[in-house]
């Protein structure tokens, strides 16, 4: 069902199958790329990745089942597919990852996988869904990061949209200190990596399809998997820096904070900054 491909290197795995021949008899085709030469985040930012140390991939498929309202349906079921998968190669490291609203994921307050959804619509369906994402794996030293939608608090006078990123491998280190019955520290192998994340969420998507009525297990269980929920703390938006409590996302994919004086507030992607 899934036809993969693997580059050495390309400028961004969603920006090549956006150019690659539509097939309809290969309805999933997932290529990942050992090195991208321009990386793609949300809304122009870009992903930073040494070579051949992280996972760099996207999925394309035709997910016409799926209205135009309905999108958000698709960051939740990569973003659960993926911590997920990263649950269940790293046991001890299950009970930090979390999901950060849209659809990074997050082990305690720093940065392991991003997400990129790229769609082609018509009015009545999604005629065309790409996926990309990036999963830091083995990389262990980042350059200094910006674009994300989390602030760190000032430190020298210094105030920058920057994240801390972590890989797997950090994750498995930090954890064999902490707990009497660590994971092995492992080489993970990128390519069964990848497979495996793709095969999840060909996996959960076609369930979706077949059985449309589960989408409100589908909120419940990303839901359940936020960062910081049900937890105050800082945030900033236009008008300055606030406390609230994030209580979850309506079915358009919007966030929903709960200020101090009960009142809700209702946020796109990238109106509203998470502070760390």
């Amino acid at each position: 069902m899934i036809t993969y491909i693997h580059l050495d290197e390309v400028d961004s795995t969603n920006t090549f199958l956006k150019t690659l021949p539509r097939d309809l008899q290969q309805p999933y085709v997932a290529v990942m790329a050992d090195y991208q030469t321009a990386g793609r985040g949300q809304r122009g930012n870009t992903w930073q990745s040494a070579r051949g140390q992280n996972l760099l991939c996207s999925i394309r498929h035709f997910p016409t089942f799926i209205r135009p309202d309905e999108q958000f349906v698709l960051s939740q079921l990569i973003a659960l597919a993926i911590s997920d998968v990263v649950a269940e190669l790293i046991p001890n490291a299950a009970a930090d990852l979390r999901i950060k609203w849209p659809n990074d994921i997050y082990w305690r307050d720093r940065k392991l996988c991003g997400i990129l959804i790229e769609y082609e619509l018509s009015a009545s369906s999604i005629e065309q869904a790409i996926i990309g994402f990036g999963i830091n794996v083995h990389q262990t030293d980042f350059a200094p990061a910006v674009g994300d939608t989390t602030l760190r608090l000032p430190a020298h006078d210094v105030l920058g949209a920057t994240f801390r990123p972590i890989s797997l491998q950090q994750i498995v280190i930090e954890t064999q200190q902490e707990s009497s019955s660590p994971t092995p520290l492992n080489s993970f192998l990128i390519p069964n990596l990848f497979r495996s994340l793709a095969e999840r969420y060909v996996t959960y998507l076609t369930h979706y399809e077949a059985n449309p009525s589960i989408r409100a297990d589908i909120d419940s269980d990303y839901t359940s998997r936020l960062y910081r929920l049900n937890t105050p703390a800082r945030y900033r938006d236009a008008s300055g820096d606030f406390i609230a409590t994030l209580e979850g996302v309506n079915p358009d994919g919007t966030l929903r904070l709960r200020l101090s004086d009960d009142s809700l507030r209702h946020y796109e992607f990238k109106e509203v900054a998470y502070i760390v």
